[in-house]
């Protein structure tokens, strides 16, 4: 019998000892023993014992698995901030890409509005175009580049 074993028994002993026993369990094994005395407390000692290793594996799972989820959330704190940097570097880049998409879109239907040439109504509609992705392309992916460097400096 392991050390470990033992200790159980001597837990359930002293509680019959000491007549602090569990209830239900000295229920059962006055049960199971059948009124005979002797052996309801040998087999609540047993019962005793078997619950208390369970109890212990549990509180053991519960503590390994707190360790590992400590130890997932130190990985995801590691790379957050990396994570978060290369989604805010490639928003900005986004960003610039519209500004200059649109800014090239504007000058170029600005171009043709000059040089009077038919379509006026579609260059009117490519101006606002690229005015929309000059103006609003660069607001949005700035503002979630923001979002990502905060995000990634959060604790």
């Amino acid at each position: 019998m392991s050390r470990f074993a033992q200790e159980l028994y001597e837990i359930a002993a002293n509680e019959v000892t000491q007549h602090n026993v569990v209830r239900g369990i000295m229920a059962k094994a006055f049960s199971d023993a059948g009124g005979d005395e002797k052996k309801a407390i040998a087999y609540y000692m047993e019962y005793r014992a078997a619950q208390l290793a369970q109890e212990a594996r549990e509180e053991l799972r519960q503590k390994r698995r707190a360790a590992t989820g400590a130890a997932k959330q130190r990985a995801i704190s590691r790379f957050r901030p990396l994570g978060y940097g290369a989604l805010s570097a490639v928003l900005w880049l986004f960003g610039l890409f519209a500004l200059l998409s649109g800014a090239l879109v504007l000058f170029h239907a600005l171009d043709q509005l000059t040089q009077g040439e038919p379509g006026v109504l579609g260059n009117v509609g490519l101006v606002m175009f690229g005015f929309a992705l000059c103006a609003f392309g660069p607001i949005v992916c700035g503002y979630l580049a923001v979002k990502c460097v905060k995000a990634a400096t959060r604790k």
